[in-house]
């Protein structure tokens, strides 16, 4: 019988997958290393399958990962800062910053072949936060988030 499992390299979420020699063929990380500015991670989808002892790894898929720091932005016409932020994916975090309802921010993604694509948001939860909603095209995807909270973080 042959044991199939689809992985990311490098996604801390991956479940931990033992060779016969016991060690995992996948290096694990509570968060990826730090990266130099402007840096475009890509990680591949993998199918593992074990065939008594053996793996074999195919490609299945590509994934792009892109910081909203290193994008084109447009806004409603506030300011936006990029700000040192330790717990931030890339130790940086953009900030917008909005004073009123309808305020947004726009990033252009890069050229990206139709399909379906996991979107992640990091932020930080603060006292002088609000909620806000994200769109893609126009579209709202998931509910609204709320951003404050009742002590500084």
């Amino acid at each position: 019988m042959h044991e199939r499992r689809h992985l990311c390299h490098g996604d801390r979420n991956a479940p931990s997958v033992a060779s016969p020699s016991g060690k995992s063929p996948f290096a694990r990380r509570d968060r990826p290393p730090p990266q130099p500015s402007g840096h475009r991670e890509e990680r591949s989808l993998v199918e593992l399958v074990d065939y008594g002892g053996q793996f074999t790894l195919t490609p299945l898929a590509s994934a792009v990962t892109s910081e909203a720091e290193t994008l084109d932005r447009t806004t409603s016409g506030q300011a936006v800062s990029v700000d040192a932020e330790a717990g931030a994916s890339s130790g940086t975090m953009l900030y917008l910053n909005s004073t009123a309802t309808g305020h947004y921010i726009g990033f252009t993604t890069p050229s990206l072949p139709a399909g379906t694509y996991s979107v992640r948001l990091g932020y930080k939860s603060n006292t002088g936060r609000a909620t806000h909603s994200l769109t893609i095209d126009g579209a709202q995807v998931g509910t609204t988030l709320d951003q404050y909270a009742a002590t500084q973080a």
